[in-house]
């Protein structure tokens, strides 16, 4: 007769479990053996027999693992994110797996944590310790690919906290080896700036030999083919730090915009995300990860990250959920008829549908689309800029720690701060620079 059994063979985290700070993301590996005769396959799963650190019950073979199937007498690892809750005390979780019929075999695995609180003038090593920062945080969208889009001298982005672009692996046909030997110069030269540097992870990063979205390959291998990827360039970059940090996806919600990335169903996506974040996690637990970049509403974003929120049984493995509220007037409108409506009308919605998490806005500009918007336009794009900081920094700052405007180049669709040839807009230059240098009100 067959038997399920799995036997617990060696434990390890990611921080020191007797002093964890509140609020700080982390992972535990379990290494265990399926000592059985039956299969274990997808619908077999751990059950989570505790609440505190983690509030999901039931958490998929696939997501723990990254295993469609393991076979009796093989060994893998089991990795879950952790989130030490704001209380201090002591926290004890207790895992078993259980079979598709629900029922519970094997070895109990536990993971048991202090979590104490953060001592007056301790550094802040990350997002999770603290969400929102005394000031508001302003970033630049650039391009390495688009000739005058990634300033070499970075004098001109020296004061800035973020640069974000995306990590092109097979949109390049290369190795992300060779990917490294393009990026690491870039991502040093800011660092060394005191600029951070925030990967957008996506299709141009992993297509897969067979892309899911074109409708011939398998999303459960594509999840793993990402995640590995993933892991691979957040070890490379872990030695930064928090300087480095990671967008899962960018607009991924928005089945209208297939030119700008690729749409991905929320039960898809779910999955990919809790593997991605896991394997980032495991390898560099002071890099903030950010949900990609929503594009479409609050309403229908919204209902998106709940979508995928539940299929995660109610929990996000990220820091941050990305936004892009294109179309949207801190102040008035720009143009005639031009947009969608309110910018604080917006953002209060988002917090209302995420109420847990904070809201980066890693895209928002005026975009000229096929043609350069008209010279005369510069001061009304500047003043706009300038609207959006000030009322994002006196009315929003406790749940958008993150601004990164769209984008440095007229070579990025028309929206730079320079024009295609590289010579300055000065009216919006001049509105960047008092951004900058923090020289407005709420920015300092």
């Amino acid at each position: 007769m067959s038997k399920n059994d799995s036997q617990f063979i060696h434990f390890q985290s990611s921080v020191d479990l007797n002093a964890v700070l509140v609020d700080r993301s982390f992972t535990s590996t379990w290494h265990i053996r399926n000592n059985g005769t039956t299969t274990w396959k997808l619908g077999y799963h751990l059950l989570n027999y505790a609440q505190g650190l983690m509030v999901r019950k039931r958490i998929p073979l696939f997501e723990a693992t990254g295993r469609r199937q393991v076979s009796p007498g093989e060994e893998l690892d089991i990795t879950l994110i952790f989130r030490a809750p704001k209380r201090p005390g002591q926290y004890k979780h207790v895992f078993q797996m259980a079979a598709d019929n629900g029922k519970a075999f094997g070895d109990q695995y536990w993971v048991e944590a202090v979590i104490v609180a953060e001592e007056e003038g301790d550094d802040d090593k990350g997002l999770a310790t603290s969400p929102v920062k005394d000031r508001l945080q302003f970033g630049m969208n650039i391009s390495p690919d688009a000739p005058f889009s990634n300033p070499t001298n970075v004098g001109v982005l020296t004061g800035l906290d973020w640069v974000r672009y995306p990590f092109k692996v097979d949109d390049k046909s290369r190795s992300i080896a060779d990917s490294f030997a393009e990026y690491d110069p870039i991502v040093k030269n800011y660092a060394r700036k005191g600029i951070g540097t925030l990967f957008v992870l996506n299709q141009q990063t992993v297509t897969g030999k067979n892309a899911p979205w074109k409708g011939r390959g398998d999303w459960t291998e594509y999840a793993s083919q990402f995640a590995s990827a993933a892991s691979e360039i957040a070890a490379h970059y872990a030695r930064l730090g928090e300087k480095v940090a990671f967008e899962i996806w960018n607009e991924g919600d928005n089945k209208e915009t297939p030119w700008v990335s690729v749409y991905i169903p929320p039960k898809h996506f779910a999955p990919l995300l809790w593997r991605t974040a896991s394997a980032i996690r495991q390898v560099s637990p002071e890099s903030k990860i950010v949900f990609g970049g929503l594009s479409t509403d609050h309403k229908k974003s919204g209902d998106y990250v709940k979508q995928v929120k539940r299929a995660l049984g109610g929990e996000l493995p990220v820091d941050a959920i990305g936004i892009h509220p294109y179309g949207r007037w801190p102040v008035k409108r720009p143009f005639k008829d031009w947009g969608y409506g309110s910018l604080s009308a917006e953002l209060a919605g988002f917090a209302k549908q995420i109420p847990d998490k904070p809201l980066w806005i890693t895209e928002i500009g005026i975009v000229g689309g096929e043609k350069p918007l008209p010279e005369e336009t510069q001061p009304i794009v500047a003043q706009f800029m300038e609207d959006l900081i000030k009322t994002i920094a006196q009315k929003h700052a406790d749940h958008v720690p993150v601004v990164i405007w769209f984008a440095w180049s007229d070579n990025m669709h028309n929206a730079g701060i320079v024009r295609a040839d590289g010579t300055a807009k000065k009216e919006i230059l001049d509105a960047f620079i008092a951004v900058r240098d923090k020289k407005m009100e709420g920015l300092a």
